[in-house]
């Protein structure tokens, strides 16, 4: 799923693998290795990649709100307090 992100990322701004490769300072078999799924990134990785399409990290993950998952009947795990979600999450309004 990440990999396919990168490469949606990449594609959308017209860059090749080795453009988006030298940009960030990798090579762009690993780059390929990511967009395949061969490998995982590591977060240092992510922040490179998001830093460079200037996008927030949390573009990589799925991520739900509280309120969210509850209403898919989902394990309960509060993510409000990310940045950019806490004001969405009908659970976290200020009375």
């Amino acid at each position: 799923m990440i990999g396919y992100k990168i490469k949606a990322l990449r594609q959308e701004k017209g860059l090749t693998q080795r453009e988006l490769a030298k940009a960030i300072n990798y090579s762009n078999s690993y780059i390929g290795d990511l967009e395949s799924e061969r490998t995982n990134p590591s977060i240092k990785t992510l922040e490179r990649i998001a830093q460079y399409f200037s996008i927030e990290i949390n573009y990589f993950f799925d991520i739900k709100c509280c309120h969210q998952k509850q209403l898919n009947n989902e394990t309960h795990f509060c993510y409000c307090n990310i940045e950019g979600i806490a004001e969405k999450c009908p659970l976290n309004k200020k009375k």
